[in-house]
């Protein structure tokens, strides 16, 4: 049973610095070995091996959801979700539900995140990480559709109860929610918000992401990129177009790098604005636009 919630922990934590695409036929076929297992076990240890392939899957979301059709995101997230079910545990089924939800909605499916987002919030969490963490999450699946005072109040609300997790507190679901992440994710909320917003609430939103951005300075190109593109967003929406144009633009060989269509679709809004701006025709701006052109046939 070690071995399997190793591997999975593993996959989890190791995508935070890599892409971790050559371990996904490992982690199917020892799935594939956890399910004939898991059919001879009983009661409490058939329970863990649920949860422990719940994480299995959970991994193989985390990594194909940045390459992969569709059809098998959806598969194993569903899995991973299923799984979490069977085992009965509160905590394994919120954090399928919210890994679940925050791909659908990176993915552009916002009504079924949206779903995931709100039954993961129902479940009575024991895990002090697992409850700030999927506060933060779920405010931004959920800011993507807020059209009036009331949704934003009751997300700014979640935003308030997500704390960034202890270094020294054990993480057993592999969340990472340190005080960058959840930055990352406030600064996205607020610029979800402000899509909806009245325009003088609205700007107070952009202002509030582009602050809390500008100050971060990742180690990891994963959250580099995430910072570069939300600011250009929150720059774009000030009418400031140079700054957002310069980010965008540098956040290119970051998307290289990472080799993920989960980027494109935070690029095309930046890319957007600076079409509806005096920037349209500079070169900075078709850049991105030819950028654009050649990566989204893999989407």
């Amino acid at each position: 049973m070690s071995v399997y919630r190793s591997a999975a922990n593993s996959l989890l934590s190791g995508y935070i610095l890599s892409h971790e695409q050559d371990r996904v036929a490992d982690t199917l076929s020892w799935l594939s070995h956890a399910r004939e297992v898991s059919s001879m076990l009983h009661g409490a240890q058939r329970a863990e091996m649920y949860e422990v392939q719940s994480l299995g899957y959970q991994g193989l979301v985390t990594v194909t959801k940045a390459f992969a059709p569709d059809s098998q995101v959806f598969c194993y997230a569903n899995q991973s979700v299923s799984l979490a079910r069977s085992a009965k545990h509160p905590d394994v089924l919120a954090i399928a539900l919210q890994r679940r939800s925050e791909m659908l909605l990176d993915r552009g499916h916002v009504d079924l995140a949206q779903r995931s987002a709100r039954e993961a919030l129902l479940s009575d969490v024991s895990d002090p990480a697992l409850a700030v963490s999927r506060a933060a999450a779920c405010a931004r699946v959920l800011a993507a559709t807020a059209t009036d005072r009331e949704d934003r109040f009751l997300i700014l609300g979640l935003l308030e109860k997500s704390q960034p997790q202890s270094s020294s507190a054990d993480d057993p679901f592999s969340l990472h929610h340190d005080r960058e992440i959840l930055t990352i994710r406030i600064g996205q909320t607020f610029n979800l918000l402000a899509v909806n917003a009245p325009e003088s609430e609205s700007k107070g939103l952009l202002r509030k992401s582009r602050d809390l951005l500008e100050v971060l300075s990742p180690a990891s190109a994963r959250s580099m990129v995430l910072v570069k593109l939300e600011l250009a967003k929150a720059f774009a929406g000030l009418g400031e177009f140079d700054a957002a144009a310069i980010l965008a633009g540098e956040a290119l060989p970051l998307m290289d790098q990472l080799k993920s269509v989960l980027y494109l679709r935070p690029l095309s809004e930046v890319y957007a604005h600076l079409r509806r701006s005096a920037l349209r025709d500079a070169p900075a701006v078709a850049r991105l636009g030819l950028y654009l052109h050649e990566h989204t046939p893999v989407l």
